[in-house]
C-alpha cells in the first residue's frame, strides 16, 4: 500500500526492521533429551538464569572491499553465533595487462557494516526437574535487539528457540583435529519470565496486587504509629467481655430473657 510522501506523490512506505517473538501453550522439553534430532528445530525450555554476558555488537551485514581491484560486496551473516561466510576470490574481470586478483583479497571495512546488539545468557534446570543424585545442567542462550539488557541472573524464564550449534573460540585447543565437533546453544525467538510457584506459566500478578504491595510500607509505618495507643483501648474492651460473660454466667435467668 503506497502513502503519500514529502513531494505528494505516492511511494512505497519504508518500514524499518522488526523483530517477531513467538510463544507457545505447549510444555517445555527438559535440557537432558536435547540431542541431534533437535539441530535447527524449533524448542522450548525453562529454567533459571544463572549468568549474563556483556553486550556485544553483532555484524548482520559486512561490507568488504577487494585489496586490488577495489571492488565492493555486502556480506549477510549468519543468525545467532554465526560469522558471515566470506569467499575466496574475487569476481572481477582483469583487463590485458592487469594482474588477477589473488585469493583470499577481501579486507573488512567495519565503518560500513551493520551491526546489532547481541548479549548471550546461560539457563539451568529448574531444581524441580533435576533428577534425585544428579547436578543440574544448563544451557547457553544467545539474544539480541530489544531483547538485550531485559534479564538479570536468577530469573526464571520460559524461552522458544533454535536449537544450533557454533564453532567454540577454544574448541580447537582442547579437541585437535576434531574440526566437527561443534558446542550446542539456542538462538531465542520467544522469551517470558515466570513466577516462583510455576515454571511453565506468565506471572499472574495483577494491577491492583502491584498497587497494594507498594501501600505495604505504609500500612506498617501506621501500625507502629498508632499500635502502643490502640493497645489499653483493646485490652479495656477484652476486660469488659470478659465480666459481662461472668455475669451472665452466674445469673442465667438474664440470659433467658435477654433472648
Amino acid at each position: 500500500m503506497k502513502v503519500a510522501g514529502d513531494s505528494g506523490e505516492m511511494v512505497e512506505p519504508q518500514t524499518d526492521e522488526v523483530q517477531i517473538l513467538l510463544t507457545s501453550k505447549e510444555d517445555p522439553v527438559s535440557m537432558r533429551s536435547f540431542g541431534a534430532q533437535y539441530i535447527s528445530k524449533l524448542v522450548k525450555l525453562s529454567g533459571i538464569t544463572i549468568a549474563a554476558s556483556r553486550v556485544k555488537e553483532k555484524a548482520t551485514y559486512v561490507q568488504l572491499i577487494c585489496e586490488n581491484s577495489n571492488s565492493s560486496r555486502t556480506v549477510p551473516c549468519r543468525p545467532g553465533l554465526g560469522g558471515a561466510i566470506v569467499p575466496r576470490s574475487c569476481d572481477h574481470v582483469p583487463q590485458p595487462g592487469e594482474e588477477p586478483c589473488p585469493i583470499d583479497p577481501w579486507i573488512v571495512v567495519p565503518e560500513r557494516s551493520k551491526y546489532v546488539d547481541q548479549q548471550t545468557l546461560k539457563l539451568q534446570e529448574n531444581p524441580e526437574d533435576v533428577p534425585t543424585g544428579e547436578l543440574p545442567r544448563n544451557m547457553l542462550l544467545s539474544v539480541d535487539r530489544p531483547l538485550v539488557q531485559t534479564i538479570v541472573p536468577g530469573t526464571r524464564l520460559t524461552v522458544m528457540g533454535i536449537y544450533s550449534i557454533f564453532q567454540a573460540a577454544n574448541s580447537s585447543t582442547n579437541h585437535k583435529g576434531a574440526v566437527t565437533v561443534k558446542q550446542p546453544y539456542i538462538r531465542i525467538v520467544g522469551m517470558e519470565e515466570t513466577n516462583e510457584a510455576s515454571s511453565r506459566g506468565p506471572a499472574t500478578s495483577t494491577q491492583e496486587e502491584v498497587e497494594n504491595s507498594k501501600k505495604l510500607p505504609q500500612i506498617k509505618m501506621h501500625v507502629k504509629t498508632y499500635a502502643p495507643r490502640l493497645l489499653p483501648l483493646y485490652l479495656v474492651m477484652m476486660m469488659s467481655r470478659r465480666l459481662l460473660l461472668v455475669f451472665f454466667l452466674e445469673e442465667p435467668g438474664r440470659i433467658c430473657l435477654i433472648g
